[in-house]
């Protein structure tokens, strides 16, 4: 059975919180592209994804709310670059909880 048909097998599924709540903590600033972390800092990214696992997250979203093409074009960066570097950089699997 695959991770997914598992979790769904639960009474309930507990989702990740809010990476911008904690991107703000953690020194982002205002105005600031998050999803640009993903290329300039993934090792935050990946210690804020672990402090979900650890805290009891069945599933982590990829930091890519607003990762779109006309929001990403202004930093120099297309929406693909910012997309595809989310998911790769990190294995939960990785993660000793």
């Amino acid at each position: 059975m695959n991770k997914l048909k598992e979790l769904l097998q639960k009474d309930y599924v507990i989702l990740d919180g809010g990476m911008g709540t904690m991107l703000q903590a953690a020194g982002m600033k205002m105005g600031e592209t998050p999803e640009m972390l993903n290329i300039t800092e993934p090792e935050l990214l990946i210690s804020i994804h672990e402090q979900y696992l650890k805290a009891g997250a069945d599933i982590i979203y990829a930091n890519t709310f607003g990762g779109n093409s006309y929001k990403l074009e202004q930093c120099g960066h297309s929406d693909l670059e910012t997309q595809h570097s989310a998911p790769t950089m990190f294995n939960p699997n990785d993660v000793n909880i």
